[in-house]
């Protein structure tokens, strides 16, 4: 986990990865403000999103996560960015 993260409980008894300020505006600055799934401007709310989902092994690492929109991080789910072909998400194989 980066240092200073921390999970939280959510409503769902799941974990929730809260990032500190600094790392937020990190992936911010370097996804230019947008969302790492659908590339469209970042605008309230951002989920922190694993390109190698936590469920298929993926860390906490910095260089394993980036944000999204929560609606399009819902949408990808446990499954890799890079089964996404012609907008929809393909399970993983």
């Amino acid at each position: 986990m980066p240092t200073g993260a921390r999970r939280l409980a959510t409503a769902h008894n799941m974990a929730k990865l809260q990032l500190p300020t600094g790392h937020r505006d990190f992936l911010m600055r370097i996804q230019g403000g947008r969302c790492g799934i659908c590339w469209q401007l970042m605008e309230g709310e951002a989920h922190v999103d694993h390109l190698v989902p936590e469920a298929l092994g993926g860390k906490d690492d910095l260089a394993n996560l980036q944000l999204a929109h929560p609606s399009c991080s819902r949408k990808k789910g446990d499954r890799f960015l890079q089964r996404w072909r012609g907008g929809e998400l393909l399970p993983n194989p």
